[in-house]
């Protein structure tokens, strides 16, 4: 999978860029491709997590659809997407429906996405390592203890307030593209942040 992002990331660099910027892009398709992360200082959302014991944590297999994965038909497609559509119209708190209509009517948009991180260094740096937002990297006992006025604060009283945790969303079901796929779990992982 590292491989193949690696082989999109190049191609995506060389259709989009000058070659002045492709030359600036390849440094960073070397640099990414490093193994050691104390090679890069660290994004702003954090380093990428080491892979915990499996116990702890889910990984994103259980989140994000297998390669094994059923290819919905159009039929399908319009039946989920009515069904869905119906269901969060008469109950807005349905997310279940709402996370289903997203996944498939959202193709462009997610490809749009997509490109957009592809293009952004920081975009990349995520794509590649893949975090997720769990109880094991948004610990909100320590988020309510920062100071008042901090993003962290603020988040932790947004999710209290509200009742959320931030394990509620939603897997990924029928999106069939792993790297898009990925893309919806982050949009909907990242949710909570943009509401606070």
């Amino acid at each position: 999978t590292q491989e193949m992002r690696m082989i999109r990331l190049h191609q995506h660099l060389s259709r989009r860029y000058s070659p002045k910027q492709q030359q600036q892009q390849q440094l960073l398709t070397k640099y990414f491709s490093t193994t050691s992360s104390t090679n890069y200082n660290e994004p702003f959302y954090g380093k990428a997590r080491e892979a915990p014991p499996k116990p702890s944590m889910p990984n994103l297999s259980n989140l994000l659809p297998s390669s094994s994965t059923f290819t919905l038909s159009l039929p399908q497609r319009l039946g989920i997407s009515i069904h869905s559509a119906i269901t969060a119209l008469s109950d807005p708190t349905r997310a279940d429906a709402v996370a289903a209509l997203g996944e498939v009517t959202g193709h462009v948009a997610l490809r749009d996405m997509y490109n957009v991180m592809m293009s952004h260094p920081t975009g990349q740096l995520i794509l590649r390592d893949t975090p997720i937002v769990n109880a094991t990297s948004v610990n909100l006992k320590n988020l309510e203890c920062m100071e008042e006025g901090t993003f962290g604060r603020a988040y932790a009283d947004f999710m209290k307030c509200h009742g959320f945790h931030p394990e509620d969303r939603d897997a990924v079901r029928f999106v069939e593209d792993e790297e898009l796929a990925y893309v919806m779990l982050r949009y909907r992982q990242c949710h909570d942040f943009w509401h606070t």
